[in-house]
């Protein structure tokens, strides 16, 4: 029988602006549904069935995890104050296991098995059967671990007094124990047991042995039949050079489970000779520049792999060379893909970590070293074929390259052509697949970073056994593509997409949870679409018809809802779906194929919603870009009264706040939080910020200042007493709209960018190895081209260079440990804004980094309550604090004396020699389009 793990079970969660909380999960078929309610007094768990009135109700008090229904659907387990209870659905009758420490769960062959430790036996682990309330009783286990099928149960023992580490096979089934790791059978082997794991099937595990003393690792594999574990690899294995050994990183399977990954490591070059000079030497040749090869100047790791009777190691990476989708090397379990660039540009520090192309790619536009070479490379004798020779890149990402799941064939596409090809790696053939159609593949955003724009979305889902795949268009659209490229692409959904871009867009596949495969029923998929009404997410379904394409179906239209948490049961179209307004309630709904009206199922649709009160706002720019944003209502809103407003922005924010009704920000940017600011009577606002190319501070300009144009005409807005914060790019962004704009009373800037003259030649020293010049030509700033090109971009863009036309109290801050943006940044804004005379703090914290302190947010409501609510001052912003009294004061107290802080120290006339007055007799300033012009004289 084909079994699955006890714990498969769909769970959403949801957080609303108060700290009420709605778990939610459901089982595969749709039986049964549990939901947790949490408030501040609170919390409930209710199990209820979807079909009939059963239904029971448990205090959640202490409740940890998320309740895990079986695989046969008879039982609900779950923990609460480390009791493991067991329910069985549809009756009264359940199971307690007190003074649970820790349990993992597996269903094997229809028995549901629990195995778990109890905090007064440390060393005990119990089995229990649930079905036949038989237990079992295993001594001295530390870790402890299940196949995914339940056949196996693997233990390391600690045997005392010596400690000795054995590793116990046990057949559930059968009960039979065999010791595969005994130290006495291995001599010079015996130390640490670590890195156990088990392949799909359970017939095989692998684990590491690190020897005492020495700290060696070596591998050892057991398949089921044999007698003992068996070497694998040692740093004496063929295959390993000389100067590489095995790390402690974790081992994986491949897909099969029939090979082992892991990871060698170069050994330490020879001490340094300490009578050398110390010193960098920066060459024009250098492929990345000598701070980034610093930064991981340490050994570098490479992924290898072996397998029981190979007797030797295979490394898949060599110097200069990465994994295509590191993280993923198992898709194939006959051939990998590697990327290999031309010379040292791989941040070897951040390999594998997401999206950290866009710093390895960083210079792709110029640097030759960055053209790269992709090898498919056998698993079995490690030959390459060659599929791509010194490519150019086009983009900030890896070339795209995908195996499909069969293995048959690697689908890619070349920018150069912009076209997919799929290559047949048995007989070794290419062929162009999207040749005979005329659409757009790649993202080519107009407002889009340069190194984003030529990037493709490229697969959607694999159809079948992979010989048919869904991509993506520029629009959205999907078209099926046979990889033997024996048909043309067919537009599954007859460029719907590209016809409603207007009312619809960012279209995509939606993950649906309880599909075999996330985005695919057999022959119908599922898509949702932005409404640009709403800024919420509409859902559609879509045949796979290849004879007769159609439009997508409809299923939730946002308008007027928002939608989420999509789930539907394929064997009885049972859908599952989160539903929610700005004054309904939050709650869950079935329906069978939305051929009946949709039924609430969670708390019988009474829960309140409570929290900010929010409002999706929608204006036009000045150049007629139609906008969104999200204004949060202060906690006693009186509509006969006048409320200042915050602003807070960060690119586009309001899509993803619209969907998640979420209180904070979802960034790692340390700004007043929504719920403290609205708290304090404040209205909050995220607007989204439109861009051009090469104009982010007219962008800025357009956008913030149309958008507090809208706000203004409503009658509960304090137009007068309007602020403005933003941190990192958003710091950037308010540095920028001050220096353009009056009507803003105050601003606060963390952590921004100012000068993108200085920044352009600037190591920012983040360990990513994130380079500023190509940050400011393709990345996030968006100045498009170099320095040498249009200075008069860099000069626009720079907010230092209109820091004379600055009226807005600004406040700033950085923390001297930051490597993203250089804390010089903000300390060249401010002795700009002092020598000018201007109202300006900065907060400079010693600890902080990028992220600042909470120090920031209670000093940064000061500053706003002073300037658009008239309370008083602090010492801080009236007297500063002199540096001898660094930690002896914190200057928060209000000042008794002095109301607002009074004007700079700027001599009203200074004093001029003859020289420098003939000088300013041909003053000149940057004017808004970034051109040094005279200065027109009165």
């Amino acid at each position: 029988m084909k079994t699955k793990l006890f714990s498969v079970y769909i769970a959403f969660v949801f957080f609303s602006q108060t700290g009420f909380t709605q778990n939610v999960g459901i089982c595969p078929s749709g039986k049964y549904l549990w939901s947790v309610s949490k408030d501040s007094l609170s919390s409930t768990l209710t199990v209820r069935s979807t079909s009939n009135t059963w239904k029971t109700k448990i205090s959640w008090k202490g409740g940890k995890g998320v309740p895990k229904f079986s695989t046969d659907e008879h039982y609900i387990t779950y923990d609460i104050n480390d009791s493991l209870y067991i329910w069985k659905l549809g009756t009264t009758d359940k199971y307690v296991l007190p003074g649970v420490s820790v349990f993992k769960e597996v269903t094997s062959d229809a028995q549901e098995l629990i195995a778990y430790k109890l905090k007064s036996e440390p060393g005990d682990l119990e089995l229990y059967n649930v079905v036949t309330d038989e237990k079992h009783l295993y001594k001295n286990v530390r870790d402890f671990s299940f196949s995914d099928n339940g056949h196996i149960l693997l233990l390391t023992i600690i045997s005392p007094p010596e400690n000795q580490m054995f590793i116990d096979w046990v057949e559930i089934k059968t009960g039979v124990i065999q010791r595969v790791w005994y130290p006495e059978d291995h001599p010079g082997y015996n130390g640490q047991v670590f890195n156990c794991i088990l392949n799909g099937p359970g017939n095989q595990m692998a684990f590491m042995i690190q020897e005492k003393g020495s700290g060696k690792n070596s591998i050892w594999c057991f398949q089921k039949g044999m007698k003992t574990a068996e070497l694998l690899a040692d740093d004496h294995t063929p295959g390993i050079d000389s100067g590489l050994f095995i790390t402690d990183k974790p081992l994986s399977f491949s897909a099969s489970g029939t090979k082992v990954f892991f990871a060698l490591k170069e050994r330490p070059l020879t001490p340094r000779n300490k009578n050398f000079i110390k010193l960098d030497v920066w060459s024009y040749l250098d492929p990345r520049p000598q701070p980034l090869q610093l930064k991981d100047a340490y050994p570098h790791s490479y992924t290898a792999v072996s397998a029981a009777g190979y007797g030797r190691v295979l490394r898949l990476e060599r110097p200069n060379e990465q994994l295509i989708r590191p993280n993923r090397a198992v898709e194939n379990d006959d051939y990998v893909l590697v990327c290999h660039f031309n010379d040292d540009v791989i941040d070897y520090a951040e390999v594998g970590g997401p999206g950290n192309e866009l710093y390895t790619m960083g210079s792709y536009n110029w640097n030759k070293e960055l053209e790269c070479s992709v090898y498919l490379m056998s698993l079995r004798d490690g030959k390459r074929i060659e599929l791509s020779l010194s490519a150019k890149c086009y983009s900030g990402y890896y070339p795209y390259y995908r195996f499909s799941p069969s293995g048959k064939y690697v689908l890619y596409y070349k920018p150069d052509s912009k076209n997919y090809y799929s290559y047949n790696i048995a007989n070794g053939t290419t062929s162009n697949l999207t040749k005979a159609v005329k659409t757009l593949w790649e993202k080519a955003e107009p407002e889009a970073p340069a190194r984003e724009y030529w990037a493709v979305r490229g697969i959607a889902a694999w159809l079948s056994d992979g010989s048919d795949a869904l991509i993506y268009d520029h629009y959205g659209d999907l078209w099926k593509v046979d990889l033997s490229g024996r048909r043309d692409p067919i537009d599954i959904t007859s460029g719907y997409a590209k016809k409603n871009a207007k009312t619809a867009h960012s279209w995509g596949l939606a993950n649906i949870s309880g599909l075999s495969s996330p985005n695919i029923n057999g022959d119908i998929v599922y898509l949702y679409a932005e409404n640009s009404r709403s800024n919420c997410l509409n859902y559609y379904r879509e045949k796979l018809d290849d004879a007769h394409p159609r439009s997508p179906e409809l299923l939730l239209d946002a308008s007027s809802y928002r939608y989420s948490d999509f789930w539907v049961n394929p064997a009885n179209n049972l859908f599952l779906f989160r539903r929610e307004s700005y004054t309904d309630p939050l709650d869950y709904f079935l329906t069978k194929d939305f051929r009946y009206p949709p039924q609430a199922v969670t708390s019988g649709n009474t829960i309140k919603k409570e929290g900010i009160r929010t409002e999706t706002i929608q204006w036009k720019t000045f150049d007629g870009t139609p906008c969104f944003g999200v204004l949060y209502y202060p906690e006693h809103f009186d509509s006969r009264k006048k409320y200042p407003v915050i602003f807070d922005y960060y690119e586009q924010f309001s899509f993803l706040l619209v969907n998640q009704f979420s209180a904070r920000l979802h960034r790692d940017k340390p700004a007043l939080a929504v719920d403290y600011c609205t708290s304090q009577d404040y209205f909050f606002f995220v607007p989204d910020i439109h861009y051009k190319i090469g104009d982010v501070g007219q962008s800025v300009y357009n956008s913030l200042v149309s958008a507090a144009n809208c706000l203004s005409k409503k009658p509960y807005i304090d137009h007068r007493h309007m602020g403005v914060q933003g941190h990192s790019f958003g710091g950037y962004e308010t540095n920028l709209l001050i220096g353009k704009t009056k009507i803003f009373a105050a601003a606060c800037s963390g952590s921004g960018m100012t000068d993108m003259i200085s920044l352009y030649g600037t190591d920012d020293g983040d360990p990513q190895g994130y380079s500023e010049p190509a940050g400011i030509e393709t990345g996030q700033n968006r100045v498009g081209v170099t320095i040498w090109d249009r200075p008069d971009l860099y000069l626009k863009n720079s907010p230092v260079f209109y820091a004379d036309r600055v009226t807005t109290p600004l406040l700033m801050g950085v923390g001297k440990q930051d490597l993203r943006v250089p804390p010089n940044q903000s300390i060249e804004f401010f002795s700009a804004m002092r020598r000018l005379g201007k109202k300006v703090w900065l907060l400079s914290y010693d600890d902080a980094d990028h992220g600042l302190t909470d120090d920031w947010e209670i000093r940064a409501m000061q500053f706003f309550d002073h300037y658009l609510k008239s309370k008083p001052a602090p010492i801080w912003m009236t007297r500063g604090i002199p540096a001898k009294m660094k930690g002896l004061t914190l200057g928060l107290a209000y000042d008794t004396t002095i109301k607002t802080p009074g004007p700079g120290i700027t001599l009203k006339d200074e004093n001029k020699t003859p020289r420098q007055k003939i000088l300013l007799k041909h003053a000149t300033t940057v004017n808004a389009d970034g051109q040094i012009v005279p200065v027109k004289h009165k």
